[in-house]
């Protein structure tokens, strides 16, 4: 954490890419009290400008348990607008670039989330987010992404938070600007290596497949066969497993970003 706030989270993290900063860092531990003490819209703002990312997420309340009533369900849905108004001041406060911020749609049904991506642009956001895909079959999500444009217009930028299958991503690409999504990583850590096979995005473990028939850049594909062929010859000791996860995460990224072409 220092680190990252002297030189900046992409630096610390050695990456060239872009960054998001999200906010489900809604608990800080406190040195004083050897506690966890939930913080306000106003510290993670400030914690997230510190990190020095590329974009950051406003603090928001996913609503995924099924079982609150319908006042509780609101109440968390009017917490979220309400960091959304405060962010906002807080941007014109500071001088921060509002392109630079993700506001999160939030809700647990049709009307909630044309309720609050309505609320949002009648504020003045210029990049929405949309929250609470845990979980949530194809066809739904593909119907909140409909009320979600219609809402908000189709040249607003609009990002999709993950929990989405590979054949989701590629199915809804033209409908948002960008996607976060853990699966290509997930994928590397159960040994499954994403591949394209038509029209369909599909994952095959990696000790049934031939790297012949996988369509990867050259220098990928050789580390990937060097990984594959140490672990074939080590038979005492433990493998290069992490490695090898390594490189199969960054074939599934690559395998992910050709099907949104």
């Amino acid at each position: 954490m220092e680190k990252s706030m002297m030189t900046g989270l992409r630096k610390a993290i050695g990456t060239t890419k872009e960054v998001i900063v999200d906010s489900l860092l809604t608990t800080i531990a406190d040195a004083n009290t050897h506690s966890f003490v939930s913080k306000s819209q106003y510290h993670i703002l400030n914690i997230q400008l510190w990190l020095k990312p590329d974009y950051i997420v406003h603090k928001d309340y996913p609503i995924l348990n099924k079982n609150l009533t319908e006042l509780e369900k609101r109440k968390l849905l009017e917490k979220t607008i309400l960091n959304a108004e405060i962010t906002l001041k807080l941007i014109e406060k500071y001088g921060i670039i509002d392109g630079k911020v993700i506001f999160v749609i939030q809700g647990w049904n049709d009307e909630s989330f044309r309720y609050c991506a309505k609320r949002y642009a009648d504020m003045g956001v210029e990049m929405f987010g949309l929250g609470s895909s845990i979980k949530v079959n194809p066809e739904d999500f593909i119907k909140r992404l409909h009320i979600v444009r219609e809402v908000i217009g189709d040249k607003a930028y609009l990002h999709v938070f993950g929990a989405l299958k590979p054949s989701v991503i590629k199915l809804t690409k033209n409908m948002y600007n960008s996607v976060d999504t853990s699966t290509p990583f997930k994928a590397a850590a159960m040994g499954y290596v994403i591949i394209l096979e038509g029209e369909k995005v599909k994952r095959i473990r990696v000790d049934n497949i031939s790297l012949e028939d996988l369509q990867i850049p050259h220098p990928l594909r050789i580390e990937l066969e060097n990984v594959l062929n140490e672990i074939g010859q080590i038979r005492e000791g433990r493998p290069p497993i992490t490695r090898l996860k390594r490189v199969l995460a960054a074939l599934n990224v690559y395998t992910l970003r050709c099907a949104l072409r």
